[in-house]
């Protein structure tokens, strides 16, 4: 008897040790296949030690835990490690204990690798259901019969949307065939959603007179909301991925801090009340990283002031411009000196000729004579003496070369484009434009909670309705641009927006004539996802495939547009000098026809007089005495 008991116990510990030997060598090998050099153990094995040695190698690490009731899964598992594998024995006491502490202390994500030992079929499926298992979810369920472990994947599409759990046949492990995997494609490859629906939140600048899905839906009108709208088309190619369906929510605000809470859609992101992604892009901005989720850059913010540029300065006359200042005092000296040399010689003439001196007539004559010279105009007489006719010639050749230099410069500026002044934010806060932006709640936050200083003065100055009375400070995208192709203002709103519009409703020279200036650099934008999102990685992978495949940059082509470009023979074309400009000249005309006809009335008035005076003279001698 004794030697019947020592065969069997030896053949016991024989197979014993051989199963401690294949289940160390299952571990070693499913792990090595993911690259996973962290294990972390919990069972109730009393060869714990004999198999942490076996599967422990020189790049891996390996700890053992027991599987008891007052484990402290939070602290074992919260580790500095990128990637941990976890092995539980599924068999052990308390061992679902593990997986329920595990459940509502940390995430079922890939950062976990779960391993899953049993040896009961079929798989405990109720339990698995009610545990928050998610689409990013790596648990292998591995139940053992003889030496052969087969491997099921096991994940949730979304615990939270009341899905059922999926079991995949993955594959097998055996001593002789080693690991053979099924699933070789990439995880969100193969997982999609199976049908859950979704819940996306979306603001819009614009009013929306039906349902939100019909208006993103649109393809008209693509100059309002084309952010929104892209986006929209984006999403329906992730539901066509992924398998899920749309429910949209309509948002009045994009969502600021207020009294240390946030509103609008980053509210939504932050309470976590159902709410599972947005369509509207936001930017990168470093005080959102705590509390939301950012994928990839799908949309960059491109905002700018657009204007007509004033087409001259109101600071200066049109006919005074070819010359400065100086130099016109300059001319009225050179021509006050050649009217004195011009006098003098004619005084001279008529010295000599006469002997007699007529100085009013001859100041007259001269300064007719150099205003004629100054105009281009000629003469029917001209000095007699060589003196007289040496400065009558080169006053006439001065005025010359003066005239082509005035002409010259008036014809090219009418050619040329005419300059532009106002390249800043400053120089637009000193203009005389209005000033305005899109009404949304994003603008309106934005120019209040900015750094910078000359946004700030100019939204103070010029759009503040507490400050001042600016009825036009905030208005929708078309009232905006209309008013800006109306002249006078300026309008800050999407360029997607601004471009679209401008093309299909701006004449070729209000297009030429439409002048910008970006108040910040362009910022890259991303939708946002609630903070640990299982959906990051998954919706990620799905716009990685949406950018290599161009489909992102076809969208944005689509709906963003082009600059709307002035042509290049534009700049070639005369400028027509309109009736504001030529003003001056009909003003001028107007005081010298005026004074004409005072001086006309002054002399009517004066000879009749004098003829009155002179009949009253003969009539007197014509008495009898």
């Amino acid at each position: 008897m004794k030697v019947v008991a020592l065969f069997l116990l030896a053949i016991t510990l024989i197979k014993f040790t051989k199963s401690d030997k294949i289940l160390a060598e299952f571990i070693r090998d499913y792990y090595g296949s993911c690259d996973i050099h962290q294990i972390v153990i919990f069972a109730c094995w009393n060869y714990a030690a004999d198999i942490s040695q076996s599967v422990m190698g020189l790049d891996t690490v390996v700890t053992y835990q027991s599987t008891m009731n007052d484990v402290d899964v939070t602290t074992i598992l919260r580790i500095a490690h990128f990637q941990v594998g976890v092995v539980l024995d599924f068999d052990c006491p308390f061992s679902k204990n593990i997986l329920d502490k595990f459940s509502n202390q940390l995430h079922f994500n890939d950062s976990y690798y779960w391993l899953v030992l049993s040896r009961l079929t079929p798989i405990s499926v109720n339990f698995l259901q009610h545990l928050r298992l998610t689409i990013e979810a790596e648990l292998t369920f591995a139940v053992r019969e003889g030496d052969t472990f087969k491997l099921h994947d096991v994940y949730n599409p979304s615990y939270r949307h009341g899905c059922d759990v999926v079991i995949v046949d993955k594959g097998k492990w055996s001593p002789g065939d080693g690991l053979s995997n099924k699933l070789t494609q990439y995880k969100y490859e193969r997982r999609h959603l199976h049908g859950v629906t979704l819940n996306f939140t979306v603001t819009v600048a614009n009013p929306v007179d039906v349902d939100i899905v019909t208006y993103l839906s649109s393809q008209k009108n693509r100059g309002l909301d084309p952010m929104q709208k892209s986006h929209y088309n984006l999403m329906l190619f992730l539901q066509y991925l992924y398998k899920f369906s749309i429910t949209v929510y309509l948002s009045p605000l994009w969502g600021i801090l207020v009294n240390g809470s946030y509103n609008g859609i980053m509210g939504d992101m932050v309470s976590n009340e159902g709410v599972d992604m947005s369509i509207s892009p936001f930017e990168f901005d470093w005080y959102r990283l705590h509390v939301v989720e950012y994928v990839v850059p799908t949309w960059f913010t491109d905002f700018t002031f657009s204007f007509l540029h004033p087409t001259k300065s109101t600071m200066r006359n049109n006919f005074l411009k070819p010359f400065t200042q100086d130099l016109w005092w300059a001319i009225l000296l050179v021509g006050a000196v050649y009217w004195v040399l011009l006098l003098l010689s004619l005084m001279l003439e008529q010295h000599h000729e006469t002997g007699r001196q007529n100085i009013n007539a001859g100041a007259v004559e001269t300064g007719l004579t150099t205003v004629a010279a100054l105009s281009q105009q000629g003469l029917s007489d001209s000095p007699h003496f060589p003196s007289g006719r040496i400065t009558f010639l080169s006053l006439f050749l001065w005025a010359l070369l003066l005239y082509q230099f005035y002409s010259a410069s008036i014809v090219s500026s009418l050619i040329t484009a005419p300059p532009r002044w106002i390249k800043s934010l400053k120089d637009l806060t000193e203009s005389d434009l209005e000033v305005g932006a899109i009404d949304v709640s994003f603008f309106r936050d934005w120019f209040k909670i900015t750094n910078n200083s000359d946004i700030r003065d100019l939204y103070n100055r010029k759009m503040n309705s507490s400050v001042s009375n600016w009825p036009n400070a905030f208005m929708s995208v078309p009232a905006g641009l209309k008013k800006v192709q109306e002249g006078g203002y300026a309008f800050l709103t999407e360029t997607a927006s601004t471009y679209r519009i401008m093309r299909e409703t701006y004449s070729e020279d209000e297009i030429c004539a439409v002048q910008e200036i970006r108040p910040q650099p362009r910022n890259k934008m991303s939708p946002i996802l609630p903070k640990n999102s299982p959906f990051k990685k998954m919706i990620t992978y799905g716009f990685t495939k949406i950018i290599q495949s161009g489909l992102l940059a076809h969208v944005q082509h689509y709906w963003r547009g082009s600059v709307p470009e002035c042509p290049e023979s534009y700049s070639s074309m005369p400028t027509a000098m309109g009736m504001k400009e030529f003003s001056p000249a009909l003003f001028l005309l107007c005081i010298g026809a005026g004074i004409s006809i005072v001086t006309l009335l002054i002399e009517y008035f004066h000879f009749y007089l004098e003829d009155q005076r002179d009949r009253a003279t003969r009539h007197l001698e014509e008495l009898p005495q």
